[in-house]
C-alpha cells in the first residue's frame, strides 16, 4: 500500500500534464519529491521523464527534469 504523500503525487500526476520537482514541492510542500517519483515507478506507475534545458536572459543555462505520466496511467487509480 502506497503511504498518503505517494497516493496523493499520484493524483497531482492525474491533474497536470507535467511536473518538476520545483512545482511538486510548491503545491504538496514536501522536500523530496524524487523519493516519491522514485516509489510510484517500483510501484508500477510509468512515470516518464525528459531534461529541460533554460536559458535566462542573461545566457545562464538551467537543467531540471520534467516528469509526466504515460497516456494511458492518467486512468489507473491505486
Amino acid at each position: 500500500m502506497l503511504d498518503t504523500q505517494t497516493k496523493r503525487l499520484h493524483e497531482l500526476f492525474k491533474l497536470t500534464p507535467t511536473l518538476t520537482v520545483q512545482y511538486i514541492q510548491h503545491k504538496m510542500a514536501i522536500n523530496s519529491p524524487r523519493k516519491l517519483i522514485s516509489d510510484l515507478r517500483r510501484s508500477g506507475v510509468k512515470i516518464h521523464d525528459r531534461w529541460i534545458t533554460h536559458m535566462d536572459a542573461y545566457g545562464n543555462t538551467t537543467r531540471y527534469k520534467e516528469y509526466w505520466l504515460e497516456e494511458n496511467e492518467h486512468a489507473n487509480v491505486l
